[in-house]
């Protein structure tokens, strides 16, 4: 439709339209962008294509993936820690604490044998060992 219009006098529809998008108003630069294909015309019916289906069917095929290949996903390390009074050498047990670990500071509690647990994702752990500071909290 479009082809047949380029050699001829004859208007193309939606013409007027492309034309007042364009600083310069003339047909010949509608043409210039039709035929190096920056513009497409496309017919009026193409507009009342249902594409539902097809977003469905896509989201549908993308779930089927992921069930069938799940991302892999961050392996937890567990760190455990014993906490020991530097004279008796006895655990230090059932004590709330603030501990500051690669930098981040947090609220832990030792249990009864004076251990606490600390996970990390493995890809924060790349050092070769951690560095802690013992900050005991007074309540």
């Amino acid at each position: 439709m479009v082809q047949d219009s380029f050699g001829s006098s004859g208007s193309i529809e939606g013409m007027d339209t492309l034309r007042h998008s364009l600083i310069l108003d003339t047909e010949t630069e509608v043409l210039d962008r039709l035929e190096t294909g920056d513009w497409l015309l496309i017919n009026e019916k193409a507009y009342y294509f249902d594409n539902g289906a097809v977003v469905k069917q896509a989201k549908e095929q993308r779930v089927v993936e992921l069930m069938n290949s799940p991302p892999p996903q961050p392996k937890q390390i567990i760190t455990q820690l014993r906490f020991l009074d530097s004279e008796t050498r006895e655990p230090i047990s059932n004590r709330n604490f603030s501990a500051v670990i690669n930098g981040q500071k947090g609220e832990r509690r030792t249990d009864s044998h004076g251990v606490t647990h600390i996970s990390k994702p493995q890809e924060e752990v790349r050092t070769k060992s951690i560095v802690f500071r013992l900050l005991e909290r007074r309540d």
